[in-house]
């Protein structure tokens, strides 16, 4: 997961709140982001690339990019 801000972001805190978190790991990281993540299903992601899109009023707005390898 690669963490998109305009603004700098605690990753300390962000980490230490993501391992205690539960769930599955994108809702992991929208826990330990908190209020100020973009959730996944406001942005507009390319599906062939690594590019997305995504726009918040908040200038402490995080997004994420979550990129899924196929091992084979």
């Amino acid at each position: 997961m690669v963490l998109y801000a305009k603004e700098a972001v605690d990753l300390d805190a962000i980490r230490s709140r993501f391992a205690r978190a539960g769930g599955a790991f994108p809702e992991r990281v929208a826990k330990a982001v908190g209020a100020d993540y973009i959730p996944a299903d406001q942005a507009r992601y390319e599906p062939d690339s690594m590019r997305f899109s995504a726009q918040s009023p908040n200038p402490k707005a995080v997004s994420g990019l979550l990129l899924a390898i196929d091992h084979r």
